[in-house]
Order: structure tokens, then sequence, then C-alpha cells
């Protein structure tokens, strides 16, 4: 929706006050305030009257600003010749009203918004405004806000590596599949609320694995992303500025017996219907009361999610159609391999405009056996998944087993730029993984090279901004365990 404000600007540079006037000529020095006095007493007969004070026109000046997205004009701070900082209140029909003294002058508009997950830099600029005597008090100058998208709702981390168990009964390693997570950011100082909110992965589930003879290059160029086998959404979602989310995808119990992660806590959400198709006992377990569940939508064959050990995993909304009729519409429906719909490969058709994060995890070019032999024939079957307009890039997994997770970079700069975060960023951080050589190969590990703890400076208090451009090689690195259980 294209939002406009009507506002008058103006700054009575001299009295550093707003001018309360009628019309072009009025004193915006009152009566009141006017030192009049004099040493002369008043029966002196040739004291001169008094000079009359001198009155300084000023010119009402307005403006209509406009823009593609929906703003608060409370949000914008309006700066008059890169001096004066004006913070407007609007009246209840969105107009400001104040004047400028003749001059020249440069009006810059600034401010944030957000929507959909989206945050939104406002900017619009008057260059070189003169006011003279001869101008048009009648004049509406038009200043279009350019908008500066970025994610608002990030991506922060992706438990999906699995942890290895003994179990003592079998006398044999086991392999823990239930305590997967993912962890949401607002990565931003602007509050977010999100309708019909939604979890999708890409097909093929593993990145490894042989893709669709619908694949990449075609839907890639086609502007959609494909959300396969199930969607989980929940109709409205609210975050606070820098607020961190949980979301269970299994079972939301304690695993740490087990060397797992304790999910067990009520202020996390649950991807977890069994009700649905995906019942699997060997993943799910039934939630508490207590705890807020997703709903689901499945698509396809499988009796859970297959979010597995390398996911392509995104985060989009459905806008003002719920989900269920967005599924429910054949024309956002299609079969990644020409199967029938109902069929392994059967996805929707996401618009990429509608995406709001997504990171691909790729299995690195080695993996190992339980033997620990180097297996690297699936080196050469990478297949993205997930268009470049979505995330430019992965992030490598280099190892399964381990308990390892795929967590976000700091921005570095712009998080020691907070002032709120004066002594409260910790750094030394140390959790990235190391190379893995086997045989002739070697699987590339990685850390945050901002070396910022972002998890132990959350609990300092401080604010994160993490790094965003798109691009989970660059946004991402493997770390050695679930932060959960730091």
């Amino acid at each position: 929706m294209k939002r406009i404000i009507y506002l008058a600007l103006g700054f009575v540079l001299t009295a550093g006050v707003f001018a309360s006037c009628d019309d072009d000529t009025d004193d915006p020095i009152t009566p009141s305030n006017t030192d009049t006095t004099t040493n002369k007493t008043p029966d002196t007969p040739d004291t001169p009257p008094e000079p009359e004070p001198v009155v300084i026109p000023t010119y009402k000046v307005s403006a209509k600003l406009t823009a593609d997205i929906d703003f608060a004009p409370e949000n914008l701070t309006v700066t008059v010749s890169k001096d004066t900082l004006l913070t407007l209140a609007a009246d209840e029909d969105g107009v400001y009203v104040a004047r400028l003294y003749a001059g020249k002058y440069d009006v810059e508009v600034s401010g944030k918004t957000s929507a959909n997950g989206k945050v939104y830099s406002l900017s619009g600029t008057i260059a070189d405004l003169e006011i003279t005597e001869n101008y048009d008090t009648t004049k509406v100058w038009e200043i279009a806000l350019a908008s500066v998208e970025k994610n608002q709702i990030i991506i922060t981390e992706i438990y999906c590596g699995n942890s290895t168990y003994h179990d003592a009964t079998e006398d044999k390693d086991v392999v823990l599949q239930k305590d997967k997570y993912i962890k949401l950011y607002n990565n931003s100082d602007q509050p977010a609320e999100i309708k019909n909110f939604c979890f999708g992965i890409c097909y093929p589930y593993l990145s490894n694995n042989t893709p669709g003879q619908i694949a990449f290059a075609a839907y890639s160029a086609e502007g959609w992303t494909p959300a396969t086998q199930g969607i989980w959404w929940i109709d409205e979602i609210k975050f606070e500025p820098f607020e961190e989310k949980v979301f269970v995808i299994y079972s939301a119990d304690d695993y740490t017996t087990l060397g797992g992660v304790n999910l067990d806590n009520d202020q996390y959400y649950c991807l977890i219907d069994m009700t649905s198709a995906f019942f699997n006992a060997s993943y799910y377990t039934e939630p508490s009361a207590g705890k807020v569940k997703f709903n689901v939508v499945t698509l396809a064959q499988g009796n859970a999610w297959q979010i597995g050990n390398a996911p392509a995993l995104f985060i989009f909304t459905t806008g003002e159609t719920s989900p269920a009729d967005f599924a429910a519409d054949a024309n956002n429906q299609i079969n990644l391999t020409n199967a029938d719909w109902g069929k392994l490969g059967s996805s929707l058709k996401i618009p990429n405009q509608n995406i709001i994060d997504g990171v691909d995890i790729k299995n690195a070019t080695c993996t190992y056996k339980k033997d620990g032999s180097l297996n690297n024939d699936l080196s050469t079957k990478y297949a993205q998944r997930l268009p470049n307009a979505v995330d430019k890039g992965f992030v490598n997994q280099t190892e399964t087993g381990k308990g390892f997770s795929y967590y976000r970079n700091v921005d570095k700069e712009t998080t020691e730029a907070l002032p709120e975060n004066k002594d409260k960023i910790a750094y030394g951080y140390t959790l990235g993984t190391e190379d893995v050589t086997n045989g002739e190969s070697t699987a590339a590990g990685s850390t945050d090279p901002s070396g910022i703890n972002a998890q132990a400076s959350l609990k300092n208090g401080a604010h994160i901004i993490y790094k965003d451009t798109d691009n989970s090689t660059d946004d991402f690195h493997q770390r050695k365990q679930a932060s959960l259980k730091d």
C-alpha cells in the first residue's frame, strides 16, 4: 500500500521554537518576551520613542511524502540544513505546521519502518530549497521516500547435524535424531509483526541428492522457490527488537542425558502435529500442554518433515492469503519430478518476494562412514536449491553425528557501533570447527571471523547485529555445538 503524508515543515532558526503564526508576516517573537524597558525616566521630555520591534517574516513550507510501503509518520526525523533535527508529531490529519525564515535550506527526511519480516530504511530530500519574499506559500513539495530493504527476521541457527550417544543396552553408538531446532532473531531495533508466517524446505532434502527434472535453473528464472513435502505456519507472530526465538522441529523434550539439547521449554514454538501425516514416533513426541504449536499442510509422501542433515531452509509469508488456502490453490502447486501431485517432489511455488530469509547447508566434499573411512563420491553432485534472490551461497557441513550446528556470523563493525553495547560484547570466540582431513581429501571447517561470541554477548545484555548479505558462505559458519548447550 502506498502511504502519503502531508507535511508542513518549518523551524524558527533564530528563536529556536516553532512559530504559531497565521500569516506570512506575523512576528514569532511575542510582546511578552520583548524587553522594552529603558533607563530614561518617564518625565524626561527629550526621550525618543522606543523603536517598534523588527518583524521578520516567516513562510509556511509544505511537503507531501510518498512511499511504496506503509510507514508511521512518528518514525520520521526531519533535518533542516543538516544542523537541526526535528522529530515531528502529526496531528490527526497527519499534518505538521511550522515556518521558515527567508534563506536557502536542505531538507532531509529519514526513518525506518517494518513489514512482513523486512525492515525498510526510508529517505528523501528537498535540496537547495530557497525561500524569498516571493515564495509561494501554497506550493506543496513532493518528496518521494526511497526505501532500502533488509531482512528484519533472520535465521541465526539451524541445529540439524545431530549428536551421537552410546546405547548401553545395545552396546552401540546411536545418532540422536529428535533434538533438532531453529533459531530466528529480529536483527533490528524495530518491532515485527508477521501474518501467515511459514517455514519451508527445498527439494531435494539433502544437497548431494539428485535434483528433480524441474530444477533450480527453471524456477530461479521464474521467480519462485519450491517448498516441498509440507509447510509449517502460524497465523501471526511478533518479535520485539533484537528478540531471539527457538522453534523445535521434532520433539520438545529434554535430551541432555543423551548428550543432546534440552528443548522442554514453554517459550519454544513447536513444529509438531502428530494428528497430521507427520507422526513418526522415531522423530516426534506430542508436546506437553502449554507449548505453542504450528499448523501444517502436508504435500507429499513421508511421515516426518525431511529437514535432514543438510537442508535448504527458508521462512516466508503468504501475505493476506492463509497458508492453507495458498496450498490448496492448484496454481501454486508443482511436482518437481513431473510425477503426480501428492508424490515425492510435490512442492508449492513460493514467490521470492514473499521469502523473508533462507539458508542452504551443503554436504562437504567428504563425508564419513561409521568405520571412519572417507567417502567423497558425492562431491560432484551438489545442486544449488535456493535461488540467488534468496541465498547466493552455502554453509559447509563437514560431518554429521558430531553435534554441530550452523550459526550466523556477527556484523562486528555495526554491533560494536551500538552505544548500548559498551562493555557487554564478549570476544575470543572459539566454537568454530576445524578442517577435517582423512585420506587425501580435506573438508573445510569454519568459524565466525568477527571473533565475537554472540550468545555470550546476548547473555550480557548486548544487542547483536548479525551479518546478512544473503550469501550463506559469508554469513554462516559451522559451530562445534548447539548454542542451547552453551
